[in-house]
């Protein structure tokens, strides 16, 4: 089977958390360079439950979240 390319997260974009828990995190700032994430987590009405969360943009990410894709109709 073979590998895909991890989406890369964007400034601005919304990431759904993977299960069993069910929060959004709003992307603030990528900076590549320094492969730093800034974002904020939100709960299921888009209301912030912590401060803005900056680490290290790693593996880890795309185990905890997963981008939101939005379907209409």
């Amino acid at each position: 089977m073979p590998r895909t390319q991890p989406t890369e997260p964007s400034d601005g974009q919304l990431w759904l958390s993977r299960p069993p828990f069910l929060l959004i995190a709003h992307v603030l700032d990528v900076d590549r360079r320094a492969a730093r994430i800034t974002y904020e987590l939100l709960d299921s009405d888009g209301c912030p439950l912590i401060e803005p969360v900056v680490e290290p943009l790693e593996p880890s990410w795309w185990r905890n979240f997963q981008p939101l894709v939005r379907r209409f109709g």
